[in-house]
């Protein structure tokens, strides 16, 4: 749920509340709350997109962020050699988040907020640049809908088991890891999402099952154009009771989440 569906219901109970005052507190005989729904389910911090535009190489730093996994969005505009390394608080340089030669490179890639909350990032470009970071929660959504794209890219899962089905359309590596979120509740770190699901160079059309949402399906290395779709999607077990009927999100557990994100 995003803090403005937030407030709103928080404001609408409050008026049931004032417009019903003799109603009888709950008690242990009360029906349990209702799952949260998966499709209102976000993951890491919440805040407000921050954007640094420069040209050539560059040490960027963006500090007051939250800790936790964020997108990392960077265009690149002219050739010559892409690359974007997150620095740890020596200023040593980890693996490479970006490390490609394409034209006209753009391309949504993972990185992690330390606890003080600085994120410094080296870039090597030879022309103009910008880096945007984004929460987790503002990733592209899988659908039955084709989702068409270039670059490497993080994509969220909501729903019950299904296929995805990717057209990668470019001549160099194609990498997909999966990150299953599904009972993860700590905001300040990821899973370990194991080996890469598809490891491969060249183009090429693959499908792969997935299991029930929330899913982060991260294409790490994928320099060039691709499309992705869902098929066969069944419904999603935390939305449905013995008897079939949808479920409503679960207020109280969306504001622990913000509540959690936020400190």
């Amino acid at each position: 749920m995003t803090p403005e569906q937030i407030r709103a219901l928080a404001l609408a109970q409050k008026q049931a509340r004032a417009e019903a005052p003799d109603q009888a507190p709950l008690t242990a005989s009360s029906p349990p709350a209702p799952k949260p729904d998966p499709s209102a389910w976000t993951c890491g911090p919440v805040f407000k997109p921050r954007t640094v535009t420069g040209r050539d190489n560059d040490v960027i730093t963006v500090k007051d962020l939250p800790p936790g996994p964020v997108m990392v969005e960077l265009a690149v505009k002219g050739g010559g050699y892409t690359g974007l390394w997150r620095l740890d608080d020596s200023n040593a340089k980890g693996r490479p988040l970006v490390n490609t030669t394409e034209k006209d490179f753009r391309g949504r890639v993972i990185a992690s907020v330390p606890e003080h909350g600085r994120l410094r990032l080296r870039l090597e470009v030879s022309d103009s640049w910008q880096v945007r970071i984004l929460p987790l929660a503002e990733a592209r959504r899988l659908a039955e809908d084709r989702l068409e794209n270039w670059g490497p890219d993080v994509l969220l899962h909501t729903r019950g088991t299904a296929d995805v089905t990717f057209h990668f359309k470019g001549s160099s590596n194609f990498i997909v890891h999966l990150y299953r979120l599904a009972g993860h509740t700590d905001p300040a770190t990821l899973p370990s999402p194991g080996r890469a699901v598809v490891n491969e160079i060249g183009a090429r059309r693959e499908t792969l099952p997935l299991p029930e949402g929330p899913l982060l399906v991260y294409l790490s290395v994928a320099d060039g154009p691709w499309d992705a779709r869902l098929k066969d999607v069944q419904p999603h077990s935390s939305c449905q009771d013995a008897d079939g009927p949808a479920k409503l999100p679960d207020p109280r557990g969306a504001l622990g989440w913000l509540r959690r994100a936020r400190r």
